[in-house]
């Protein structure tokens, strides 16, 4: 947890930076910015942090600090800095902004507040955002977005995450569901890096344990959920085989990573299992 964001939540005198005065001051800067580059990345970074701060700040003390946040559309001015960059634009920018909307997700407390934050449509554009995932931060904070949302859902706040099937204006045919979350999750099951592959598998956990007919209905008829669990399977399947038949590569070290691979990718059919008696 960041430092700031410990001393928020301890009892502590109010800086002077808590003001809604500063927060529109914040606001202005990043509304004048229309593309991001080296020379004010910092600006943009250090504005994007310090709403998150006074937001979060404003939660616990002051409600006229989300009420500014809902009315000048901060969430619009996020996206808009997220879809003006290119190649080139610095990537430290694309952090802070998945990073401040963690910060938001996971500790604003006010119902009403979090309903705003999680039925933006920028929140699923976002998610479905074609982030160059090659960034190891970029991707660490984005899984924990993902993570961050999927700890919010009930049965009120997963309806702003999955698309009903409708029919395609142009032809008639008809538009299988979305769910923009879950798909995500899956897109990175078979990630290399298993951190990444325990949060995906929490993410769709979470989803699995909402008590929605929508949503169960979504999982049961998805085809990539059981592609990528039997594909994970049988890799690591193959780990162990390739350690137990290995002469001499790994030892013992070796031969109980790959154990260890199985049983929680078994440990976690169990808990989806349980989740879906729920």
């Amino acid at each position: 947890m960041p430092s700031w964001l410990q001393q928020l939540l301890s009892p502590s005198p109010v800086q002077n930076k808590y003001t809604i005065a500063n927060l529109n001051t914040l606001y202005e800067q990043l509304q004048r910015t229309t593309t991001v580059t080296e020379r004010n990345r910092a600006l943009v970074v250090e504005s994007l942090r310090t709403i998150a701060e006074l937001i979060i700040w404003g939660e616990k003390h002051d409600p006229a600090f989300f009420d500014f946040f809902l009315e000048k559309n901060v969430l619009g001015i996020f996206w808009r800095l997220l879809t003006n960059a290119n190649a080139s634009s610095p990537v430290q920018v694309k952090v802070q902004l998945l990073q401040t909307l963690s910060i938001l997700i996971g500790n604003i407390e006010t119902g009403p507040s979090v309903y705003y934050i999680l039925s933006n449509d920028h929140i699923n554009d976002l998610i479905r955002h074609p982030f160059d995932f090659s960034h190891e931060e970029l991707l660490a904070h984005y899984v924990s977005l993902l993570k961050a949302i999927a700890l919010r859902l009930d049965v009120h706040t997963v309806q702003f995450f999955i698309a009903s099937a409708a029919a395609d204006s142009s032809d008639g045919a008809a538009v299988p569901p979305r769910f923009a979350l879950f798909e995500a999750a899956l897109t990175l099951w078979t990630h290399e890096e298993r951190m990444v592959r325990t949060a995906v598998r929490t993410i769709v956990l979470s989803i699995c344990r909402v008590p929605d007919a929508a949503v169960r209905a979504f999982v049961a008829s998805s085809a990539a959920l059981p592609e990528v669990m039997i594909t994970s399977l049988r890799s690591d399947y193959q780990l162990l085989l390739d350690a137990l038949q290995s002469p001499a590569g790994g030892g013992v070290d070796r031969l109980d990573d790959a154990l260890q691979l199985l049983l929680d990718e078994v440990y976690f059919y169990n808990d989806l299992l349980e989740a879906a008696d729920g």
